[in-house]
């Protein structure tokens, strides 16, 4: 049995979705000076409510299997802009508060703490279990959580200055 790829598959869909918006989206819809488009005002649930409509649509009668595969694609690029404006509308509640730990996925602080921090792993106080008694979440101190933070804003910081 082929071992599974979902890293790659996930990469050459996603090379699909980024030639359908560069080949029809921006042209169809992206204002000409390309500083906005329809979906540019909309909020979250606007987003979820367009991929709502294209589930509707799969399977109809009269879709073809072509135009099925596009509506995959629109599906994806609107998930996209849902996930955006939800990660921007919420930045601030993003920030722990001092009160309180930040429950964050093992696999995401992990990579965190193997690429850019210093510290070991033992800087975690305990694993958190969530459904099925799996062990997916850290529960991280706050100063663990403020020095990522502080990483990822510098991170951030850089990423724009050479953006300019």
């Amino acid at each position: 049995m082929d071992k599974l790829d979902r890293v790659g598959e996930w990469r050459r869909f996603s090379k699909i979705v980024e030639d359908h918006i560069v080949s029809y989206t921006i042209k169809q819809y992206q204002s000409e000076d390309g500083t906005t488009d329809q979906v540019a005002g909309w909020n979250p649930q606007q987003c979820i409510e367009a991929i709502q409509r294209y589930i509707n649509r799969f399977g109809k009668s009269g879709r073809g299997f072509e135009d099925q595969l596009r509506d995959m694609l629109k599906i994806a690029h609107y998930a996209s802009f849902a996930y955006d404006k939800m990660v921007a509308d919420n930045r601030d509640s993003l920030i722990p508060s001092p009160k309180h730990k930040e429950l964050i996925r093992k696999y995401d602080i992990e990579r965190v703490l193997a690429a850019l921090l210093p510290l070991s792993y033992q800087e975690m106080q305990k694993d958190y279990n969530v459904e099925n008694n799996s062990p997916n979440y850290y529960e991280l101190s706050e100063s663990l959580v403020h020095e990522i933070i502080q990483i990822l804003e510098t991170i951030i910081h850089l990423s724009e200055i050479k953006d300019e």
